[in-house]
């Protein structure tokens, strides 16, 4: 592939009109027209679509590519997100809003209840105890989330 002279970056030809472009380009800069871009597979020498997720004849991983594990907003097994769930906690966590996104109701009802029979005064303690609950949740993976939110029994997952 050529190599561009004021930067070192790869080049490629459009599909449709041929013009260069990076390889990394979604969209003809010249002509609009989508592109595909590949990957180049370093185990067994091929190149495929950067969407997929591994290489189609080795299985290799493809780099570029977010594991679902690495991804807040990917939807578990369970169809919930440990990032739809954290910025729950983060916003309404003084109403328990997460444990009712997760399926804990009992504690959603606590958390809910404590807010509102003290007139909010304890919704604070409940508040900075869901900011905190929020930010565990993006710095931990999906299989954490998965195990100690979904599938444990736990009234409340901490």
């Amino acid at each position: 592939m050529p190599r561009s002279k004021f930067f070192d970056m790869a080049l490629t030809k459009c599909s449709v009109c041929g013009a260069d472009i990076s390889e990394e380009a979604t969209v003809c800069p010249k002509c609009g027209q989508p592109q595909v871009v590949k990957v180049h597979c370093a185990d067994c020498d091929c190149t495929y679509s950067a969407q997929a997720s591994a290489c189609p004849q080795c299985g290799a991983p493809n780099p570029r590519r977010k594991s679902n594990s690495e991804d807040p907003f990917a939807n578990g097994p369970s169809g919930k997100s440990r990032g739809m769930t954290a910025v729950l906690a983060i916003l309404l966590g003084a109403f328990g809003v997460q444990f009712f996104y997760v399926g804990k109701n009992t504690a959603g009802i606590v958390f809910l209840a404590v807010t509102l029979v003290t007139c909010g005064s304890l919704g604070v303690v409940t508040s900075i105890f869901s900011i905190v609950q929020g930010i565990i949740l993006f710095t931990k993976d999906n299989a954490y989330f998965e195990s100690n939110y979904i599938e444990s029994d736990k009234t409340f997952p901490i």
